[in-house]
């Protein structure tokens, strides 16, 4: 989700710079714009949205990875508790 961030604001940043005309990308076509402007607020909002994403993703990783230590801190006390038993042999 990074580098597809990265990708929108490079396009946003070049649709700034384009004095040409300008397509969109609409499934396999290439679409003429009319309206650089309205596209250009299209993939700001893109980007926002996908920063929204990528917050709420961060976030979530955190709370799996405390769980996870959590949970590895819990079954090492459980073993240690445990006597450790030497095969008969």
């Amino acid at each position: 989700m990074e580098s597809q961030k990265r990708e929108m604001v490079r396009t946003s940043d070049e649709l700034g710079k384009s004095t040409g005309d300008v397509y969109k990308n609409v499934g396999s076509l290439l679409v003429k714009v009319d309206d650089k402007d309205k596209l250009k607020a299209e993939i700001d909002d893109s980007i926002e949205t996908m920063e929204i994403r990528i917050k709420g993703l961060d976030r979530q990783e955190k709370s799996l990875r405390e769980r996870y230590d959590a949970l590895q801190n819990a079954i090492n006390a459980a073993m240690g508790q445990q006597p450790i038993s030497a095969p008969n042999e």
